[in-house]
């Protein structure tokens, strides 16, 4: 299946999107707009607590690669992450499995009125489909997301997010 990415406008609209009624949605959404901010991954999102955030920074341990990660938070970021933290070394985020993570991801899309239309093949029936773009949307796209905003809106490899996550981001198999 081709990457799927939101591209700058999307991202806005969903982070302006109201899911204060639906705080599931809420935190799913805070979760994803960090990943489309920093290029993190899910797991190390998830593994983040209040003493990995030092002076406006997230600083980990990859855990798909063991590297250590610093990242300079945008100001986007930085209230996401805000909202989350607390004094004691308690995770950030509550814990969500990436199945519910994925189906919140297809349901906030959905209800920002985010529905783009992609083209996907149908392995069953051997063709291709034109799908709004939630309805194949996954924690995969927030990382994509991070990359083609990156490289379409001319960053600077030293702007804040920018760090080893986007330096060690496979950019030439992603199709953006």
């Amino acid at each position: 299946m081709p990457k799927f990415y939101l591209k700058k406008d999307e991202l806005n609209k969903l982070n302006q999107f109201d899911f204060t009624n639906q705080p599931n949605l809420e935190i799913s959404r805070d979760i994803f707009m960090l990943q489309s901010e920093t290029g993190m991954r899910f797991c190390d999102v998830l593994a983040l607590t209040s003493a990995n955030v030092i002076g406006g920074a997230i600083h980990y341990v990859e855990r798909k690669t063991n590297k250590v990660i610093h990242v300079q938070l945008t100001s986007s970021a930085r209230e996401i992450v805000e909202r989350y933290i607390c004094n004691d070394k308690s995770v950030l985020f509550p814990s969500l499995s990436v199945a519910k993570y994925n189906q919140t991801i297809k349901e906030m899309l959905r209800l920002a009125g985010i529905n783009r239309v992609v083209t996907v093949k149908n392995h069953e029936a051997g063709v291709e489909e034109s799908l709004p773009i939630y309805e194949v949307a996954n924690s995969q796209m927030a990382r994509c997301s991070f990359v083609y905003n990156l490289l379409h809106n001319s960053f600077s490899i030293n702007s804040p997010g920018i760090n080893n996550t986007f330096i060690n981001y496979k950019i030439y198999n992603h199709h953006v």
